[in-house]
């Protein structure tokens, strides 16, 4: 089902729920409106009936009848009192009926007992949509006589119901042909409001491999939901191109790489082929520059691999390591071939999250870097510290130092300061890639500050366990 489709619905269910709920306090509202109705018409009909009764035994009495009034005399009750639909009958104190009117025809009401409102069954022959009466007991009191006997009144129902049903009909009527107009409109509204998702949706899928530069169109600040969406998309899209264009340098940079020393180990086998018998001594030195280029080529792909694998945050392999063991580790094992590097300065034990081999592989790396920087004469500090929640490693040389744009690309794959001098001491352009990726998998960050002539510090900074 469409997203158009499911918020029609929505809205019509929605839409339903309140129309019916209207419905049913409408009809609820004017049922008890009627039933009031009708009770106080029966009231006023036992109160009209009881006045008149009053007035007639005051009557007889003034002419000297000392009986006074009798029940169940015609006088009692006169047609008058039916004319209007409503049905009398007059009992005695035990509720024996005396009296009626002329439309109960064969049919009484229930024997009085007591003052009561209640809903009978009265099933007269009119009474054809619905033999159901309202009637009303109470006592008939009589001046200087007290209670003489009970009056009954009931009034018929079938009016009130035949207006209810009515009523009702209507009102469902209404309901579902205000369901019918709300499907429209919903569909309508529905289809206008996700107009700019299709719209979306069909530019995105006309675009082909080659059109990762493309855009969605946003519309002018402020921007609403559908232009948050759209930015959103445009904002995934430069991801992806520039995830795109940089899988695309590092493969062309791989291949570029990958050929000098395959063409250089091509070169002098090749050689070695022709002239080695007759030449034994360059033999010799061809046959060590293909080693030389070999051993190039391994670390390169080396490299290569690790840069690929530190991609993996640290995971149920992470450790406490001891950041100062570590780095005094690394540094005491390279001070016997570089004199010029200094011992670990630090001011306790740090303790941080991560996998040692990787954070060894990150110290490792940047001492590579400053001692290739570092002339003799210079030195390679490396300290460890905390700040705050967070350790700090920091390796500072005093070599030649780099200019402040080679700084901001220092960590891009294959970029090098020196490409001669890297590459004849045996650089492949990935050490400082691969520390950038290990630190960034231990929720770290990397800066580096340098100055041409005076040195270059690289600032590590990993989240204290």
């Amino acid at each position: 089902m469409t997203i158009r489709m499911r918020l029609t619905l929505l809205f019509v269910a929605l839409l339903a729920a309140v129309g019916l709920l209207r419905s049913v306090v409408v009809l609820s509202g004017f049922a008890n409106t009627l039933y009031q109705m009708s009770r106080t018409d029966t009231i006023t009909k036992v109160q009209e009936v009881e006045d008149y009764l009053e007035d007639l035994d005051q009557e007889l009495t003034k002419v000297g009848d000392a009986r006074g009034l009798e029940l169940d005399s015609p006088d009692a009750l006169p047609g008058a009192f039916s004319d209007d639909g409503s049905y009398i009958q007059l009992s005695d104190r035990t509720g024996k009926v005396l009296n009626r009117s002329a439309n109960l025809r064969s049919q009484q009401l229930p024997a009085a007992v007591r003052s009561s409102t209640q809903e009978i069954d009265l099933p007269l022959p009119h009474h054809f949509w619905s033999t159901r009466a309202l009637m009303v007991t109470r006592p008939l009191q009589l001046p200087n006589r007290g209670q003489v006997g009970w009056i009954q009144a009931a009034t018929p129902l079938q009016n009130d119901e035949r207006t209810l049903a009515n009523l009702a009909f209507f009102e469902a009527a209404g309901w579902l042909g205000s369901m019918v107009v709300a499907f429209g409109v919903g569909l309508l509204f529905s289809g206008r409001a996700l107009q700019p998702v299709v719209r979306m949706t069909g530019t995105v899928r006309g675009w082909g491999a080659g059109d990762l530069d493309k855009r969605l169109e946003v519309g002018p600040a402020p921007h609403d939901e559908m232009d948050q969406l759209a930015l959103t998309f445009n904002q995934l899209f430069d991801r992806l191109q520039a995830s795109f264009e940089a899988q695309q340098r590092f493969v062309a940079d791989a291949s570029h790489e990958l050929r000098s020393p395959l063409t250089a180990i091509r070169g002098h086998l090749q050689l070695l082929q022709r002239r080695g018998a007759d030449h034994p001594v360059e033999a010799a030195r061809w046959q060590e520059t293909a080693l030389a280029e070999v051993d190039r080529l391994t670390r390169l792909v080396n490299d290569m691999l690790a840069l690929a694998n530190t991609g993996a945050t640290t995971g149920p392999a992470a450790a406490r390591v001891e950041l100062v063991a570590l780095a005094h580790d690394v540094v005491s094992q390279r001070q016997v071939l570089a004199p010029r590097m200094r011992d670990v300065a630090a001011d306790g034990p740090v303790w941080v999250l991560g996998e040692p081999d990787r954070l060894r592989q990150v110290l490792i790396n940047l001492l590579d870097n400053a001692e290739r920087a570092t002339r003799e004469g210079g030195e390679v500090v490396v300290a460890v510290a905390v700040q705050g929640a967070e350790a700090v490693l920091r390796v500072s040389d005093t070599g030649t130092g780099m200019p402040l744009e080679a700084t901001q690309r220092i960590f891009d794959r294959f970029y090098r300061v020196d490409t001669a001098r890297d590459r004849s001491q045996g650089g492949t352009g990935l050490g400082l890639s691969i520390v950038a990726a290990i630190v960034e998998a231990h929720q770290g960050r990397i800066m580096v500050e340098s100055e041409e002539g005076r040195g270059t510090v690289f600032t590590v900074t990993l989240p204290l366990a």
